[in-house]
């Protein structure tokens, strides 16, 4: 049944057989039916054992065990483990089974995964520990790696930095030297290429805004310096690229507006300074002379025989009032047109024009012939007059009765142009005038002629007498030239320039030489200077008659033909050999502007009243010859009042504050003004004088002193005078009664001395609650304002003292003396404030920056020396000058200061690196002071000079151009110099072709630029 069949099959017998067998047991149920439970199959089993032990013992045995499968029980049949059990016993409570299960499988993956977890994470832990350990050290060798990096870019950033620092350094010291050298052109080079190299500085990092500040003010000096070197040179304003062609003519128009060029070949043009353009001639064909009349409102011009005669005008309108309709107008520019006046043939081919002072006769020379015209007329003065010579230039007097003519045969031939002479006959017999060049010879006045005939002589001949008035033995004469005012005559020979006296024929004192051949020569209109044109490249301005070079030789680019000073003497033009290049310049200012004091202001020093707008000369050296002074506007130069005096020689004088009153003192009498210092009885009375500066009458009585006094100041507050006498006796004044408040005595009754630059001798702290004494021998001497007191005594160890001066703050007061030092000590107990700052030499003056860190000092060891306060060291020490410094003083802002020396120079230098910011200025005598006071621009100097000067610091060290960037700071530098920087390091010529492409890349860029501009012109009658 439960297999669906019986354990064996077959026919019965089998059966039988099979089952009595005891070695064949039943198959099992499952190997029939496999769906048979395990349990039931061992039940049916152990109940169909053949072996009877092991059967089930009675049917109850078999029941039980069916019962207990049916329960899910362990069987007889089949005993199970206790796996089995446990199967059995969750198969029967499956929901306790499954949680205990569950719970066991977690404890078991548990007890089993945990440790092996717990290793895993173990190596895990520690390959991560591993790995961010090394990647700990990796961030730290990158953080290494790229500090490095940083380092060394910063080490690299920083040694390019200071490299290129250096080399601008070194361009800025190229440039002064090149200016100690006196070739300022050669210095502004330099100082142009050192703003140039600027151009890299550090401009992003924080750390870096110290060297960016430097820097910055390195370009900034720079630029002062270009700006101010400008002044000192001759700079062009415009040029014109032209056809090569050798220059025949090279003139100005009358109102300096155009140049007239004309070629040998015939190239005519007009060329406007402007704008740089070139007008179209209204003559067609090659020109064969071409001028302007001496007002500018006439042109003649001529091609072979054919003469015209233009109305130049320069508004388009006929000026003249006269009528031309039947000429049209040619319009040279918009502003500008000619209209036809005159139209003649003359009988030869026209070489050579030459008009008249007034503009009314207009000399023709031909080929062979020469002829005179009256313009205005239009009519001949003369027949044609044969010379038998090409015509090539001429001469007329100033009254237009005479004129001269040099031929092609080396001749001078003289005629008579007045409308009652014989014409053809020459005036004088015909005279050799040997020479290349062909200027002509020269009038003096009406009556004589100057002829230069190459190695033989320079004859000035009397017309009226045909005789010669004198002579001159030249050598080669290359250009002639004279005077406006005919007082003197200049020659080129050979290399030289010669001057001579129109007068006597003497030459002057000072040859003016070239290195080469001198070409050219043109006298300024209205001053008494020369230009030169030389074969040596170069072009010259000189004094006349001293020969001094007013700037430096300005340099060109091949040898020079041809030069020309404008009608109103702003510009000057010159053109090379070849013809190439015509530039207009600019001249250097060779006078720069300064005030010249009345003659009475003589002094060594200077003081100012309280405002600072009025100042007197003040104290004296080691002479007194003064009787009287004045007071002077400082910015007007004119005295305020009349001349204040005393009833002897004035030794000193000063402004009471916040008042009208001067007080002046002094000693002796007038007559003793011619002796010496010795025997003016400085030991004798002197006197004390209240005096009103503008009526300049004493206003109290006169005071007796027991001495005669030496120095007086008066208090900040202007409530107290005090006057230093000869022997020491010291006295304070009430200025309101001009009576004594208290009397000591200074220095122990010792004498004064009367050395060499004492200065001022009282100076008062800017609280005016002390004042100090000095000028007896080593000793100075603190004193209280309000009594008189004496709060200490300060010693030198030698020598004397040359100043004193006080610290803003009043704590300190230094003293500078000749024993070689310089000494600070404590206003409240007159001790020592630390070291000496030690000199190599005399220390005459000293001045305390605003906030009282540093300190400027002047030396007879020729240097001038900024000191850092808190180390007592020299921060900055100038260049040696040529003489002894006297003097120091800041500018305002303290960035740059000037100091003066015995020799008469003043210089100016920059505050931070020590370097000179513009040309020296150079005085007649030495300078013993440097007068400023507050903010005003006006510097007065004082000493051994008669008069003092006054200068604007402003007009002398100029504001850079900060319109021009770097690039076109190079380029103007280049452009000025007509020099170029190579790659080496050297300064080296440019050539024309380089020249005029500079030219034009900075006209292109600026072409209103201010440096390269000429002053507004003035006006002009033909204008």
């Amino acid at each position: 049944m439960l297999c669906g069949r019986p354990p064996f099959v077959g026919d019965p017998w089998t059966i039988i057989s099979r089952v009595a067998s005891e070695r064949e047991n039943p198959p099992p149920p499952r190997s029939v039916q496999p769906d048979v439970p395990r349990d039931l199959e061992a039940c049916c089993l152990k109940a169909l054992e053949k072996n009877p032990k092991v059967r089930y013992p009675n049917l109850q045995a078999l029941a039980d065990d069916l019962d207990h499968w049916l329960k899910g029980l362990p069987l007889l049949a089949r005993p199970i483990g206790p796996v089995e059990q446990l199967q059995r016993w969750c198969r029967q409570n499956r929901l306790i089974a499954s949680m205990g299960g569950t719970l066991a499988l977690i404890f078991i993956t548990a007890a089993i995964v945990g440790p092996l977890l717990a290793v895993r994470y173990q190596d895990l832990a520690d390959i991560a520990t591993r790995k961010a350990k090394d990647a700990v050290d990796a961030r730290k060798l990158e953080k290494k790696a790229h500090e490095a990096t940083e380092r060394a870019r910063e080490l690299e950033k920083t040694a390019r930095l200071a490299t290129e620092r250096s080399v601008i350094d070194s361009y800025t010291e190229t440039g002064l030297t090149a200016h100690r050298n006196n070739d300022p052109r050669e210095a502004i080079l330099w100082f142009a290429n050192a703003v140039a190299a600027s151009e890299n500085f550090p401009s992003r990092e924080k750390q870096n805004r110290i060297r960016l500040q430097s820097w910055l003010s390195r370009e900034k000096q720079n630029r002062i310096r270009l700006q101010s070197w400008l002044s000192q040179v001759a700079t062009p304003v415009q040029a014109f690229d032209l056809a090569p062609a050798w220059k025949k003519t090279l003139s100005y128009h009358p109102s300096s507006r155009w140049l007239l060029s004309l070629t040998s070949n015939g190239e005519c043009e007009l060329l406007q300074i402007s704008d740089g353009k070139r007008l179209p001639l209204p003559m067609d064909g090659p020109v064969s002379a071409a001028t302007f009349s001496p007002d500018g409102k006439t042109l003649v011009m001529a091609s072979g025989q054919e003469v015209v005669v233009f109305a130049f005008q320069d508004d388009g309108t006929d000026k003249s009032g006269t009528s031309h309709e039947t000429h049209p107008s040619h319009r040279l520019h918009e502003n500008v047109q000619t209209k036809e006046l005159d139209r003649w043939t003359h009988p030869d081919a026209v070489n050579d024009f030459q008009f008249g002072a007034d503009g009314q006769l207009l000399v023709v020379g031909g080929e062979n012939t020469v002829q005179v015209r009256d313009v205005p007329k239009k009519a001949f003065q003369t027949e044609p007059i044969e010379v038998g010579s090409q015509v090539l230039s001429a001469a007329i007097t100033p009254d237009g009765h005479r004129f001269a003519v040099r031929g092609f045969d080396q001749k001078v031939r003289v005629f008579s142009c007045a409308p009652d002479r014989t014409h053809s006959e020459p005036l004088l017999p015909v005279q050799p005038s040997t020479s290349f060049s062909n200027f002509p010879p020269l009038f003096v006045g009406n009556d004589l002629l100057v002829i230069s005939d190459d190695y033989q002589s320079v004859c000035c001949w009397n017309i009226d007498k045909k005789e010669i008035v004198w002579t001159h033995k030249p050598t080669r004469v290359l250009s002639m030239a004279i005077s406006p005012d005919e007082t003197w005559i200049a020659l080129g020979e050979d290399a030289e320039v010669v001057l001579l006296d129109t007068a006597t024929g003497e030459p002057g004192k000072q040859r003016l030489k070239h290195s080469n051949l001198v070409n050219n020569l043109s006298f300024h209109p209205t001053s008494p200077l020369l230009l030169t044109a030389s074969v040596d490249h170069t072009a010259h301005l000189f004094e006349v008659p001293s020969g001094k070079p007013v700037g430096p030789a300005i340099l060109h680019c091949e040898a020079v033909h041809r030069c020309v000073w404008s009608p109103d003497g702003a510009s000057f033009a010159t053109v090379h050999w070849t013809g190439d290049l015509v530039r207009v310049w600019k001249p250097c200012d060779h006078r720069p502007e300064e005030t010249l004091a009345a003659p009475s202001a003589r002094g060594p020093f200077v003081r100012f009243n309280q405002q600072g707008d009025r100042w007197l000369p003040s104290g004296f050296d080691n002479g007194r010859d003064r009787t009287e002074l004045e007071v002077f506007y400082l910015k007007l130069g004119r005295p305020v009042g009349p001349k204040l005096s005393g009833p002897g020689l004035i030794s000193d004088a000063d402004f009471i504050s916040k008042s009208q009153l001067v007080v002046v003192v002094g000693g002796a009498t007038r007559e003793d003004a011619r002796h010496g210092l010795p025997k003016q009885k400085l030991g004798d009375p002197g006197f004390v004088r209240f005096m009103n500066l503008e009526t300049g009458e004493p206003v109290f009585e006169e005071l007796k002193t027991p001495s005669q006094p030496i120095a007086v100041r008066t208090s900040p507050d202007g409530q107290t005078v005090v006057v230093l006498c000869h022997l020491g006796h010291l006295l304070l004044l009430d200025p309101a009664t001009g009576k004594p408040c208290a009397e000591h005595q200074a220095f122990d009754g010792q004498p004064a001395v009367h050395g060499f630059v004492i200065r001022d001798r009282i100076r008062f702290s800017k609280r005016g609650d002390q004042f100090a004494l000095w000028g007896c021998n080593a000793l100075a001497e603190l004193r209280k304002t309000d009594t008189g007191e004496r709060v200490a005594s300060i010693p030198h160890e030698s020598g004397f003292i040359h100043d004193v001066q006080f610290s803003p703050d009043g704590k300190l007061v230094a003293t500078c003396s000749s024993d070689h030092s310089l000494r600070l000590w404590d206003t409240t107990t007159g001790s020592s404030a630390g070291p000496p700052l030690a000199h190599s030499g005399w220390v005459f003056s000293a001045q305390f920056s605003q906030d009282g860190r540093r300190l400027l000092t002047a030396s007879s060891d020729k240097q001038a020396r900024i000191w850092d306060l808190a180390t007592r060291t020299a921060i900055l020490a100038t260049r040696e000058h040529g003489d002894q410094v006297f003097s120091v003083a800041f500018l305002p802002g303290e960035e740059l200061f000037l100091a003066s020396t015995r020799d008469g120079q003043i210089t100016a230098w920059d505050s931070s690196l020590g370097k000179m910011i513009a040309p020296a200025r150079q005085l007649p005598g030495m300078v013993y002071q440097l007068s400023l006071h507050g903010s005003s621009p006006r510097v007065i100097a004082s000493g051994n000079i008669s008069p003092m000067r006054v200068f604007d610091w402003n007009q002398w060290i100029l504001e850079p151009d900060t319109e021009l960037n770097r690039e076109d700071v190079r380029l103007l530098g280049e452009i000025v110099s007509s020099q170029r920087v190579h790659e080496g390091g050297a300064a080296t010529s440019l050539t024309s072709a380089e020249w005029i492409d500079r030219w034009k890349q900075f006209r292109a860029k600026h072409p209103d630029g201010p440096a390269l501009k000429l002053s507004p012109r003035k006006s002009h009658p033909s204008d």
